[in-house]
């Protein structure tokens, strides 16, 4: 009986390290700006957003977690073709493209405005 109980606490504290491992391993989950920016995280989905001289712009796509030769985390960005950018070539597109397309390097932490995670050199900061 003793034993059997051992086992059952020693399993369920795996358990939760297990969770706790992989949920600090992931990546970003909600939402965080710039000035110039809005990202949604949700799961392995991800939605850009941003405005422009006149009208609202939005990409999605999906997003992966990963690092480089030298251990470096990055973020994999694949986004979907829009309907603005297909039917216009929209220059506004092709400039959040180049920052959100490909794979990037990716870092998080705090500072005295908050929560951020940088991509690219770019901060973008907790909602």
């Amino acid at each position: 009986m003793k034993k059997t109980i051992m086992k059952i606490v020693a399993l369920s504290l795996v358990a939760v390290m297990m969770c706790v491992l992989l949920a600090s391993c992931g990546g970003p989950s909600g939402e965080y700006g710039s000035d110039d920016y809005t990202l949604k995280f949700s799961g392995s989905k991800v939605t850009v957003s941003w405005k422009g001289f006149t009208q609202s712009y939005e990409m999605k796509g999906k997003f992966e977690m990963g690092k480089d030769d030298e251990g470096n985390k990055t973020i994999t960005f694949t986004m979907e073709e829009t309907e603005g950018e297909s039917m216009l070539g929209d220059a506004a597109y092709a400039g959040a493209k180049a920052i959100f397309d490909g794979t990037k390097s990716y870092n998080s932490g705090s500072d005295d405005d908050g929560k951020y995670i940088e991509i690219g050199g770019l901060k973008f900061y907790k909602k």
